[in-house]
């Protein structure tokens, strides 16, 4: 049976002894705000083959998972990262391409379904491996929060609602928003008001909100790193949206993730989406 994973568990089946120690340099704790700091705490238990990586997944959970296409006998890891992702879905998983076989490990790693995408001589060192590690983080807090929010958002207005979830980093307005959609902003106030729920800037911000929540809870970031990575002008301003639309602090989102922030948002949808109450 598996144990729980801790938020620095690191899992790589990767047979370049020299790509282990640089995605150990960079998940290396580092000074506060610093962006190793936010990926890990621990060192990395290492794999050559895929029967030792699923070895590793039966006898526990992982935080993160890096995988290369093929292992030490060049059988394709794409099944296998399949099931990783069925199996333990809070795990992040992470595509690990060598520049040999580049073309065919991005058509793999895609169709697996890998949450980021490392490219040896590329992005696998340094600053450029923890931002991508980090962003691996970020798409895999998205995804989780996909399917419960499907639960409470009118399906005429999900996609709008995913788009937000899924690409925080360019969906930073309401403008932004519209103009993924080929429409205009009065459009997108429009579609939001004919499926009942709050205006997209609103929608924007629990979006933000849930992703914050949750970052914060599966990750080691400070308050001041999620704000910034979630365009809130400050910690402060993120502590603040917290408390205004979910009624909580930093502390219960630590504790809970976004669960309390779900909750909160499906009250404010039902709300709403509800008739108006004729006067007495």
């Amino acid at each position: 049976m598996s144990t729980t994973a801790r938020r620095g568990d690191v899992l790589a089946l990767l047979c370049d002894r020299e790509a282990v120690a640089r995605l150990n340099q960079a998940i290396r704790p580092g000074p506060s705000g610093s962006p190793g700091r936010s990926v890990s705490t621990v060192g990395i238990h290492r794999v050559e083959r895929i029967s030792e990586l699923r070895a590793a997944l039966t006898d526990r959970r992982w935080g993160v998972v890096v995988v290369e296409a093929r292992d030490a006998d060049h059988v394709p890891t794409d099944a296998v990262i399949q099931s990783i992702r069925a199996a333990q879905p809070d795990a992040v998983v992470v595509g690990y391409a060598r520049m040999t076989d580049l073309s065919s490990a991005i058509l793999d790693f895609a169709r697996a379904g890998v949450h980021e995408l490392i490219v040896e001589g590329v992005d696998d060192r340094g600053l450029a491996l923890r931002a991508a590690l980090a962003k691996a983080g970020q798409r895999a807090a998205a995804d989780r929060l996909v399917a419960d929010v499907e639960a409470i958002v009118p399906s005429s207005i999900m996609p709008v609602v995913r788009y937000c979830l899924e690409h925080h980093g360019d969906a930073a307005t309401v403008p932004d928003v519209a103009r993924a959609f080929g429409i205009s902003r009065q459009a997108l106030v429009d579609r939001a008001r004919r499926a009942g729920v709050p205006a997209p800037r609103e929608i924007l911000t629990w979006c933000r909100l849930l992703l914050a929540a949750r970052m914060l809870a599966d990750r080691a970031d400070t308050v001041d790193e999620v704000a910034i990575t979630l365009h809130f002008p400050s910690g402060n301003g993120l502590r603040n949206a917290l408390r205004r639309y979910a009624g909580i602090k930093v502390r219960d989102a630590r504790q809970d993730g976004a669960a309390p922030v779900l909750a909160a948002f499906a009250a404010t949808i039902a709300t709403a989406g509800a008739p108006p109450t004729a006067a007495v």
